[in-house]
């Protein structure tokens, strides 16, 4: 379980990746670990120089273990573990157990220790006596937070987790209740398990000792539950039902407790007390509201026993069912609409009034009640009596759209019936109140309904049907008034619309553009208030048609755009007349056209209501790119992409995908990033007048020499990505190099260069330049070969093998530095571009020393089996070469002169002797030494040489470093490490020293 998530992972300052805080429980204690890196998108992993070892944490108890919040005394107890010791200053904390970053250790409302109530026993243990920890939740899991004095971070001692066990409480149901009523003590038993032989105890408030006070309290007040049976069990704990009249002795406004005998563990005070109380009573007017019509006034009237009403009082109307309104008027009188507000309560002689527009959300021939939270009490009571609204009347008009001149109406009766005599009258959608406007404006508009026009249905609906035309308008909005015979009630019910006299048919065709000739064309007409048919005919035409009946036909025909009756179905639900000609090829492409439509029933052509428009088959966009032939890493690739049918735009996006890459969906993003070759906007320019996209990446795609690449495009107005046709992209392959001699000597070696081609072949007016190689790339090669005279003339260079190979000696390059590093530019004739060819090279000084070199380059006194010691030839002008007859001599570091070489190797037991120690591989010399005895481990020592030729002894350059033997479990090996102080200095201020750690 240590890998990590990006999700854990922070990119903190200065480009630090920051990993956790984040318990690691897969790690052993005591134990060393090393962290291993890799970098995103390489797949290679990196092992990081730091070790860390893990430390024994300490272990944590705490008593009691499942502690009450309210009730327990809590002790908790830390033994040292890996640490020295613990001490009374330290710090300890309780957290969540989902807190394992110790994040909310000694945060408000979190038990922290303090010096006073932390004790340090003779073992070394810390204990804390924390008391009663009333800020922690009950059944909650918890654990503890340690912290040394001298510590900056906090550490989570699992070892400490536990469980807050849940103290039981009692509720009584209805919350606030008189003798008189059936009441339930309901008492959750938190984390008791509930038996049928528990008993409860109803038992004056003042009772604070249950064991001692309960039995005779109880008995006083004949509320002990004592018999089988009494109490009802279940998996949330007891409940004992109180029949009305059983807590007869309890008296008025007093406070009372309740005592649980708990077979398993004993007596508890159960948290929870309460008091009888009386209820206001309460009259609600009419009695018979409509919901979403009528206001209704609700009055409640003190009785002597209750607290006197306020304005600051609340009432909620809430449905019959809601048992207890401590806990359910809130939430069930908000989504209704029906909770007070101060503004709506009145009083008056010290009763209450409250004017409540009922909601439509209230529903009818459903009772209710009223709740009623006291001010002055502070309690929440049910009020004792139940209203029950009416659910008014509704109508339906025959027909979706009834016609001017036409119309019949239906009223459904709601909760009361209908009868002949009542009044039905149409009035204008402003009509806001029908009492003062329903007869004025219905006789206006002659109708008012007159009992000769109603009928009484069997199913008790009344219609009515206008003997006589009425002056309503067609196409126009009305509302419906209704008034019960008999009464001065009016209930507005629910708008409606007239039809005119006759709507023409209107149609929608699919899709939105059609392209001619490919997708199949779908023309629904509605019929308005026609009745259509296959007899009927669909013309599409030119929108350059003025007159459908005297050119419609002619023109559908030139098209073939005209319906036949085998094309046209009705659809036998909407009544629309369907028809699916096809593709219409007539069509052309990017133009208008309209519909005329020939009503069979009255043999009439007419335009309809709209246009269609076609569209032109989609072209896709095309791309060039340059250079036709990229170097990688070197040339940037420019797109230009010329746009199709659509309009391109800078948040299009174009990916860079190997050739072979065909779905474009499913691989386009994977690919392009994997090559660096995703575009942004920022990389994207728009010419405006051509509408050509140019994109020019600001970081070169890291394409491979030899391996073809495409694009894929992705359109921002639809999202859809596509395969764009084109010429591949082929990134070049560079020309091979080759050099002699490997390390020139500038003033007097002869340089000659070998080329072998890559993509491009070679052209005699090619050019080749040595630069410097810490030059950056080689768009200076030019200027930079001048200054040293190392650029290439006409007629130095030789082409052979028809332009595969290219040779060029250019002599002795006299203006080259000794021991400089330089690199070889070339420009190719067909692209005119400068770019890298082959690896850097040195070249070499007129006078260098030998050098030596150790296999295994770190030996281990008296350990390693078998050392070769190597010379490899300086050169200096005259010297000697090496010989087997030469000799070396292992000294001390401090060294300075070895003409007592000879001396110095012999204390050490490192000469080389001359009988064929030394022997001759090629231009080296090689000594295979035994290990060395006498030579110190981890130290430093330099070597001397003496040729036989010159027989002087001189001193080599450099040191090596003998090493020790590993540790029996060594671990990986480690580089050195590095540390800068200070960490990140500011050039040309700061002073800064760097520590180079060796390997162990």
């Amino acid at each position: 379980g240590t890998c990590s998530a990006p999700s854990e992972q922070v990119l903190a300052a200065y480009g630090n990746l920051r990993w956790g805080p984040k318990v690691l429980p897969g790690l052993a204690e005591e134990t060393v670990y090393n962290v291993c890196y890799q970098r995103l998108g390489t797949g290679a992993w990196t092992m990081l120089s730091e070790q860390f070892s893990t430390c024994e944490s300490p272990t944590a108890g705490v008593v009691p273990a499942c502690p009450y919040p309210t009730a327990s005394s809590v002790v908790f107890t830390v033994s040292p573990g890996s640490r020295a010791a613990l001490s009374t200053a330290d710090f300890l904390s309780v957290v969540a157990v989902g807190d394992t970053s110790c994040a909310t250790a000694c945060a408000v409302g979190s038990p922290c220790a303090s010096s006073s109530n932390l004790a340090l026993d003779l073992n070394g243990t810390l204990e804390w006596a924390a008391g009663e920890l009333f800020s922690l939740d009950p059944q909650t899991a918890y654990s503890l937070c340690y912290k040394g004095s001298a510590d900056n971070d906090w550490s989570f001692l699992s070892s400490a987790n536990f469980t807050t066990c849940a103290y039981p409480t009692v509720r009584t149901t209805p919350g606030c209740f008189s003798a008189a009523d059936d009441v339930a003590l309901r008492v959750d038993m938190g984390s008791l398990s509930a038996d049928a032989a528990d008993t409860l105890a109803v038992v004056p408030s003042t009772v604070t000792d249950c064991a001692a006070e309960a039995a005779s309290a109880c008995a006083a007040l004949s509320a002990c539950s004592d018999g089988a049976g009494v109490l009802t069990t279940a998996p949330e704990g007891l409940t004992w039902a109180l029949p009305s009249g059983a807590l007869g002795a309890l008296a008025d406004g007093a406070d009372y407790a309740v005592c649980l005998h708990h077979a398993a563990s004993g007596w508890y005070r159960l948290e929870g007390e309460f008091a009888l109380c009386r209820r206001p009573a309460v009259t609600m007017a009419p009695d018979c509201p409509y919901p979403g019509i009528d206001e209704v006034v609700i009055t409640l009237s003190p009785t002597a026993a209750t607290p006197p009403l306020t304005v600051r009082d609340k009432l909620a109307f809430v449905p019959g069912t809601a048992p207890d309104c401590a806990v359910e008027a809130l939430p069930a009188c908000t989504p209704l609409g029906t909770c007070s507000n101060a503004s709506d309560l009145t009083i008056n002689a010290g009763v209450l009034t409250w004017t409540l527009a009922l909601p439509g959300s209230v529903v009818g021939d459903v009772p209710y009640r009223v709740c009623h939270w006291s001010y002055i009490g502070g309690t929440w009571s049910a009020l004792d009596e139940r209203f029950t609204p009416c659910t008014p009347p509704s109508y339906t008009e025959a027909g979706s759209c009834p016609f001017k001149g036409e119309l019949e109406l239906t009223v459904t009766p709601g909760t009361e019936a209908l009868a002949v005599g009542d009044l039905i009258a149409v009035v204008r959608p402003e009509t806001a109140d029908c009492v003062t406007g329903a007869v004025p404006t219905c006789t206006a508009l002659q109708a008012c309904s007159v009992p000769a026009e109603e009928t009484l249905l069997a199913d008790g609906t009344l219609a009515w049907a206008p003997s006589a035309a009425t002056l309503l308008e067609g196409n126009h909005a009305y509302k419906v008034c209704y008034r019960r015979a008999g009464t001065t009630r009016w209930v507005m019910l629910q708008e409606f619309v007239t039809c005119a006299a006759l709507v023409p048919p209107i149609y929608t065709s699919t899709p939105g553009c059609p392209i001619p000739g490919i997708d199949s064309v779908s023309v629904d007409v509605n019929p308005g208030t026609n009745t259509l048919s296959t007899d009927d005919t669909i013309a599409v035409v030119p929108d350059t048609v003025t007159d459908c009946a005297a050119e419609a036909a002619a023109a559908c025909a030139a098209l073939g755009s005209c319906s036949v009756q085998t094309q046209l179905t009705i659809d036998p639900s909407s009544k629309y007349l369907q028809w699916r000609p096809g593709a219409l090829p007539g069509l052309i492409p990017d133009r208008s056209y309209k519909v005329c439509f020939m009503y069979s029933a009255e043999s009439m052509w007419f335009e309809l209501a709209g246009s269609i428009s076609t569209c032109v088959d989609p072209m896709s966009p095309t791309y060039t790119a340059t250079p036709d032939c990229p170097t990688p890493g070197v040339d940037a690739v420019a797109v230009t992409l010329t746009p199709g049918t659509t309009p391109l735009r800078t948040d299009d996006v174009l990916a860079l995908v190997p050739a072979n890459v065909a779905d474009c969906t499913a691989s386009a993003w994977s690919a392009c990033s994997a090559v660096n070759g995703c575009s942004g906007p920022v990389d994207m320019a728009l010419d405006t007048t051509t509408g050509v996209l140019t994109w020019t990446p600001q970081v070169p795609p890291t394409l491979e020499a030899g391996v073809e690449y495409g694009l894929c495009y992705r359109a921002a107005r639809t999202g859809a990505w596509e395969k764009l046709a084109g010429t591949a992209i082929s990134p070049c392959r560079t020309a091979e190099v080759a050099m002699t001699p490997d390390c020139p000597l500038p003033q007097a070696d002869t340089i000659a260069f070998s080329l072998t081609a890559g993509s491009l072949q070679f052209n005699a007016n090619d050019a080749l330049a040595v630069v410097p190689a810490r030059a950056s790339g080689c768009d200076n090669a030019a200027s930079l070969c001048a200054a040293l005279q190392t650029c290439s003339t006409a007629g130095q260079l030789l082409v052979q093998d028809g332009g595969a190979k290219l040779q060029w000696i250019p002599g002795p390059l006299r203006r080259l530095r000794d021991l400089t590093e330089y690199k070889l530019c070339i420009r190719s004739a067909a692209t005119n571009r400068w770019a890298p060819a082959g690896e850097t090279w040195a070249t070499c000084a007129a006078v260098m020393p030998p050098d030596f070199r150790f296999a295994p380059a770190c030996p281990i006194p008296w350990v390693t089996p078998a050392l070769n010691v190597t010379i490899r030839p300086g050169r200096t002008a005259g010297s000697e070469p090496l010989a087997a007859g030469d000799e070396i001599a292992v000294v001390h570091d401090g060294v300075e002169d070895c003409a007592t070489a000879r001396a110095d190797c012999a204390e050490l037991g490192a000469c080389s002797e001359t009988d064929g120690d030394v022997v001759l591989q090629g231009e080296d010399i090689v000594w295979t030494v035994t290990p060395f005895i006498f030579l110190e481990e981890r130290t430093a020592y330099r070597v001397c040489f003496r040729s036989a030729a010159l027989g002087a002894w001189s001193l080599l350059p450099g040191r090596f470093r003998t090493c020790s033997p590993p540790d029996p479990d060594p671990g990986p090996r480690l580089p050195p490490a590095l540390a800068t102080e200070p960490a990140c200095p500011i050039p040309g201020v700061d002073a800064v020293t760097i520590t180079v750690q060796r390997d162990a």
